[in-house]
C-alpha cells in the first residue's frame, strides 16, 4: 500500500520495511510473524518497538485539545508536541545509546559462548537457522490454501447435518 502511495519511490529508494511490534506481533498469525517480526528482521536485535507505542501513545493525550480545532492548528500542535518530545529525548539520547551499547556488550559476552558450545553440541551453523526460518515460513504458505481433501470433508460433514435435520 505504502509503495502505491505518493512515498512509494522513497520507500523504495531507502527499502523501507513495515514490521510489527513485538506485543502486537504475538496478535497476529504465526506467517505474519515469520515475515513481520522484529525477531526475524535483521539490524533489531532484541529490540520490542515499544518505544514507538510509546511516542504515538503519548500523543494520543493532544486528542481533546485538538479534536475541534482547524486542520492547520491540529497539525501545528502535534509538531510542537513532537518537536518537544525530540527535545527532551535528545537530551538522553547519549545515555540511552551508551547504555544500549553496554547492554549489547554484556549480552555477546555472556551468550555467546554458550551459544557456540549449544551449535558444536548440536552441530548447527547460524545458516542452520536462517534456512529453518525460511522452511517454516514456506511451509506455512503451502498450508495457507485448504487442501481439496478438506473441503470435501466438510462438504460431507454439512450435507450429513442437513440430512439428519430433514429426517
Amino acid at each position: 500500500m505504502i509503495i502505491s502511495s505518493s512515498l512509494g519511490k522513497e520507500v523504495q529508494e531507502k527499502w523501507l520495511k513495515v514490521v510489527v511490534n513485538a506485543f502486537h506481533g504475538f496478535a497476529h498469525n504465526h506467517m505474519c510473524q515469520l515475515e513481520n517480526h522484529p525477531l526475524y528482521q535483521l539490524g533489531f536485535s532484541h529490540k520490542d518497538l515499544e518505544t514507538c507505542k510509546c511516542i504515538f501513545s503519548s500523543s494520543n493525550n493532544m486528542a481533546l485539545l485538538i479534536c475541534h480545532a482547524s486542520e492547520f492548528h491540529w497539525k501545528q500542535f502535534l509538531d510542537l508536541h513532537f518537536s518537544q518530545w525530540d527535545s527532551d529525548k535528545y537530551l538522553k539520547l547519549s545515555q540511552f545509546l551508551y547504555n544500549n551499547y553496554k547492554q549489547v556488550l554484556h549480552i555477546i559476552q555472556t551468550n555467546l559462548a554458550e551459544l557456540e558450545q549449544f551449535k558444536r553440541s548440536k552441530d548447527i551453523t547460524d545458516n542452520d537457522f536462517e534456512s529453518w526460518h525460511w522452511e517454516e515460513l514456506e511451509y506455512l504458505k503451502q498450508c495457507a490454501g485448504e487442501s481439496d481433501a478438506n473441503l470435501i470433508a466438510v462438504q460431507y460433514v454439512e450435507l450429513l447435518e442437513k440430512l439428519k435435520f430433514a429426517e
